[in-house]
């Protein structure tokens, strides 16, 4: 009997076994649950959906649940032999539901069955945290046909369809006869190849919940105990059936003002979660001194892959670029790529995120040769490479302000992070960024998330990266979303200091590939000083697009002559006007409602 003593809160999906069979007539195979490859049943249930009484004989005792009502006196009896209510907090069936399933007809029906990812509950984000940490995932319905030996194989399991719930909530669908007694959903992390079953033993995500038959130590899915048996809906490892109300701020940008302190100085908290990996540090403002001059603006920063210590406490991220300064010398900037780490610690008692700066330096480029075109684009080197380069470091000091993050919470996903580099000396040109096999089953543009981009053309010369935000006035959808990049750099309309800006059309061709086209450029200055051209010391501090009095979007639309003026949109680096020869950009795994919004990155006020 089942003692109950399994009251843990993890289920282990990095290691897991197939536990997803029951005491009574299934097994546990022992098979490893992160290296078995999943296949698609694709045969009809075209048998007696009961076996033979000679063939049921063959199974263990209670192999099926007619065999089990045959030989027990009463549904009292049946309890006491699984153990069920012998200490506080045991499974008990859903009102109306028998503690025994009934067996199911001799016709398989056909079911509907609608799956919900999206309000992933807290149980399971506190136990499957890293399962869903790293990659997408794909859908299965995992099931034990009445009278089959077989018991929720992933070799049987049968993948679900992507379905929309909503605009921005994407769930999945199935339609199928292949089920007809036990069953539960899995899924499969693409990544790393991990599954995660929702049904199985005390550890499982549905274990002792109400909607699911209890089978000694196990806890399934019952299509015959169902209200509806044609139509079936529930939100994975959860007895609910709806996201409705659901709140999601994963992708919403968050600005801190202020000098980034040393480590470990933890006075710099940017919010909280559970797991330190799901900060993303979208860029920062770099900033040098009397020496060593950044003059660089805002600029990228990338995850350091190659941290070891990185764990659900501790993450480094580098803030890197590339500017014509070096120290007192305006011409020889070029020759190397200034670079900043910065840990983000959690606290574990209160699950504060803290950021921090470890230390800084420069790589210099080998025989100090100058950098040129969109070479000068750090968002296309390998950044934790370099930082591990020490045959080629110098120790510089610069230091980083005024961060700007996204905060997930544990059961999030974190974006991956890519760079597109148009050919040879071409700038974006309607090109492929993603490839319909990298978008997988979900194909949505708003999945897309423009960082920065290198903006070339005779307006610029490819040096200081471009910032993007979401076009403001412009309502994305799934098939395409504007983007708004701009750099503060050099003189605006008028001679006076200026931002330029490119705008940008992210968009679902007809193969779902998913293509970037700039479609405009513009030079500005709103008539108002935010940047000081002479002096370079406090072009560090004021050469900052998040620091204007209005965003980069709601600059774009501003007008008038002097205010704003329309550049040519160029094909090569050599051409006349702005356009970005590289992007840098991260793709959610999933396409979750925060995605959706088009507000502008929060404008900062000072430092």
């Amino acid at each position: 009997t089942h003692t109950e003593r399994e009251r843990e809160t993890s289920f282990v999906a990095t290691s897991m076994t197939t536990t997803a069979g029951r005491a009574t007539g299934g097994r546990d195979d022992g098979k490893d649950m992160t290296t078995m490859a999943a296949t698609t049943d694709e045969e009809e249930v075209t048998r007696p959906l009961l076996t033979s009484r000679r063939g049921r004989a063959k199974r263990p005792l209670m192999a099926g649940v007619g065999f089990a009502v045959a030989v027990m006196a009463s549904v009292t009896v049946a309890a006491r032999r699984m153990g069920l209510g012998k200490v506080p907090h045991t499974w008990k069936p859903k009102h109306g539901r028998p503690l025994l399933a009934p067996r199911p007809t001799n016709t398989a029906p056909s079911v509907t069955y609608k799956l919900h990812t999206l309000c992933r509950d807290e149980r399971v984000r506190t136990v499957a945290g890293d399962f869903f940490l790293d990659g997408a995932f794909e859908p299965y319905l995992v099931r034990h046909n009445y009278g089959s030996p077989s018991f929720f194989k992933k070799e049987e399991a049968i993948k679900m369809n992507s379905y929309d719930f909503s605009d921005v909530e994407k769930g999945y669908s199935l339609t199928t006869r292949k089920a007809n007694f036990e069953y539960g959903f899995a899924l499969k992390n693409t990544k790393t190849g991990k599954w995660l079953y929702e049904i199985g033993k005390s550890h499982s995500a549905l274990a002792k919940l109400p909607c699911t038959q209890r089978y000694g130590k196990y806890f399934n899915r019952v299509l015959t105990v169902e209200g509806d048996k044609t139509n079936i809906e529930y939100v994975f490892g959860s007895c609910s059936s709806t996201c409705e109300g659901y709140m999601d701020a994963s992708y919403t940008t968050r600005a801190t003002s202020g000098l980034i302190p040393n480590c470990p100085d933890s006075s710099m908290v940017i919010g909280q979660t559970e797991d330190a990996r799901l900060v993303t540090i979208r860029s920062m403002q770099m900033g040098g001194d009397a020496t060593y001059k950044a003059g660089m603006g805002r600029a990228l920063v990338s995850r350091d892959t190659q941290y070891e210590n990185e764990s659900e406490n501790e993450v480094q991220w580098i803030m890197h670029g590339i500017t014509p300064y070096w120290h007192n010398d305006g011409s020889k900037g070029k020759k190397e790529v200034k670079m900043v780490a910065f840990k983000v610690l959690r606290s574990p008692a209160t699950n504060n995120v803290a950021i921090c700066k470890a230390s800084s330096k420069a790589w210099i480029r080998p025989g100090g040769s100058l950098c040129s075109g969109k070479n000068c684009y750090s968002g296309s080197l390998d950044i934790p490479a370099l930082w591990r380069d020490t045959a080629n470091h110098a120790n510089e000091n610069f230091n980083g302000f005024a961060p700007v993050a996204t905060v997930a919470r544990r059961g999030d996903a974190r974006p991956d992070e890519f760079t597109f580099d148009a050919d040879g000396s071409n700038l974006l040109n309607n090109d492929v960024i993603l490839t319909a096999e990298q978008m997988g089953t979900v194909v949505d543009a708003r999945r897309v998330i423009l960082l920065s981009g290198s903006p070339c053309g005779n307006a610029v010369g490819c040096i200081r990266p471009l910032l993007a935000e979401p076009d403001s006035q412009v309502t994305p959808t799934k098939s395409v979303k504007y983007w708004i990049l701009g750099v503060a750099s050099g003189n605006g309309v008028s001679s006076n200091p200026g931002i330029k800006m490119v705008r940008i059309k992210v968009y679902v061709d007809g193969s779902n590939n998913i293509r970037a086209q700039a479609l405009e450029a513009k030079n500005g200055n709103a008539e108002f000083t935010y940047r000081n051209v002479n002096d370079l010391v406090q072009q560090d501090e004021d050469g900052d697009v998040y620091r204007m009095p209005v965003s980069i979007s709601a600059h774009w639309y501003l007008t008038g002559s002097t205010v704003v003026a329309s550049l040519g949109v160029p094909t090569t680096v050599s051409g006349s006007g702005l356009n970005a020869g590289s992007l840098t950009f991260l793709l959610a795994p999933e396409m979750v409602p925060s995605l959706a919004e088009n507000t502008p990155t929060p404008q900062l006020t000072g430092y």
